[in-house]
This record gives structure tokens, sequence and C-alpha cells, in this order.
């Protein structure tokens, strides 16, 4: 049976440059807590390309620290059904004089689920028990997952999980360059 719910990654090829950015003093580690902020980000977010990497390939979904979606993605998910996501308008500053780039959104996902089944699951390192553990394995408590569509994985917060329906509409819809992983398949 395959699974029903999918780690959602944007995949990189072997010495591929893909465009970053860097987070300024003003980053919060509330993006990680899964709740509705006490007090909203500055409006817009903004961040600044690396300039190291800026030309590189862009992606439509970024996960370190703040989740960033193009807006496509973002509207798409937001299309099929997805609530659980509060958007942030971006400005994304060049570094080497090129325009600005008001492509993403700073995304805040509103649900942080301890969804992992520890008894099935093959951990590496148990970090501190909950936000930074490191798997070879995982397999997901779908009574924990209760059904959402899109959330955090509380035992490892960068990860996205996202339904089997929503991997679906995605892929019809183009796939915005994104991989979707079978959980047990994770490494990180």
């Amino acid at each position: 049976m395959p699974p029903k719910y999918f780690m959602m990654t944007a995949p990189v090829e072997p010495d591929e440059t893909l465009a970053d950015f860097f987070l300024d003093d003003r980053f919060d580690e509330s993006w990680f807590a899964g709740m509705p902020f006490e007090e909203p980000p500055p409006v817009p977010l903004v961040l600044t390309w690396d300039p190291d990497n800026e030309a590189g390939r862009r992606m439509s979904h970024y996960s370190g620290g703040i989740v960033l979606m193009s807006r496509e993605l973002f509207a798409a998910l937001v299309e099929f059904g997805v609530d659980n996501v509060q958007p942030h308008p971006v400005v994304i500053r060049s570094s080497t004089g090129k325009p600005d780039c008001h492509d993403y959104l700073g995304v805040n996902v509103i649900g942080l689920v301890k969804a992992v089944d520890r008894t099935k699951s093959v951990v590496l390192d148990e970090g501190d028990g909950i936000i930074d553990m490191f798997f070879e394995s995982v397999e997901i408590d779908l009574a924990a997952a209760r059904d959402l569509l899109l959330f955090r994985l509380a035992e490892s917060v960068g990860a996205l999980l996202v339904h089997e329906r929503v991997v679906e509409h995605l892929r019809v819809r183009s796939g915005f360059g994104l991989t979707f992983v079978n959980p047990a398949d994770f490494v990180g």
C-alpha cells in the first residue's frame, strides 16, 4: 500500500547551483511553531539573494528556516483546499543590482503534528526528542496526522508533509519542480 503522506521537497541535481537567500536579523523561530503569529512579521518580509548563487535555478519551494513558496505553488495548494497556511508578502533583494523579486510568499504552516510512529521509524539521532530528530526512515502515524492536507512534522520541523490527494493535485498542475518522498525513504 502506498504511503498516505509524502515529504515535499525540491530536488537538487548533483553539481547544480540553486538560488538561495539570506535571512536577516528579524528572522524569528516562531515560523517553526506551527501556530499563528502572536506578532506578525514585517510586511513585506525582506530577504536577500545569496550573491554566490543568485543566478542559480530558483525553486518553487524552500523549507529551510522560513517556508517560501512561489505564488503559483501557494495558489495551487489553496485552490485544492489547504487552509492551514498564512501567506506573508516577501521581497527578495538582489545583492548584484538586479531587480527585486516578488515571486514568493513566506508561508506560516499552521499545524505542528507529532506524527512519527517511533516503533516503526529508524531514528539516527534523537536530538532533543522533538523538532530536531534525525531519521533514516519515517513511518507516519496516520491517526496522529488526522487526514490533514499539509503539516510540519513536529519531530523534524523542517519537514513538510502533504497528503497524497494534494500530491496528485500538484502533479496535475505540473508538479512545480517538486519531489514527493515516501517517508520510509526520508533521511533527514
